[in-house]
């Protein structure tokens, strides 16, 4: 996440050279981003903390979907194997759960204090 520029940029790993690519452009402050790769069809989730939200975005989106809309400083992103997402919510201390199945946002961790 390069959030000065307002983009996402993907280099290979083996490459002799320290050339990148924009994938995604356009994004406001763009902090941490977790990349699901199915089958070469990579799906980019990517915090957006001053915005709080963090939005998924798949490959050939002009736009990221926004997935959860009220972390306040949202900071880190992962998945687990069902796809769900963690978010940490810095400002209210909490960990912010988006399920892939019902689509819907849970606290799991930490009380907002």
């Amino acid at each position: 996440a390069d959030h000065r520029n307002a983009r996402i940029q993907a280099m290979h790993l083996n490459a002799t050279t320290i050339m990148a690519n924009t994938v995604i452009s356009g994004i406001y402050f763009p902090l941490d981003i977790y990349v699901q790769n199915d089958n070469n069809d990579p799906t980019i989730y990517v915090t957006l903390s001053i915005a709080s939200r963090v939005e998924k975005w798949v490959k050939g989106a002009r736009t990221g979907e926004p997935i959860v809309t009220d972390c306040q400083d949202c900071v880190g992103v992962a998945l687990d194997d069902d796809r769900n997402v963690y978010v940490t919510d810095t400002l209210n201390h909490q960990i912010i759960k988006w399920s892939s199945e019902s689509q819907t946002v849970s606290v799991v961790a930490g009380n907002g204090s």
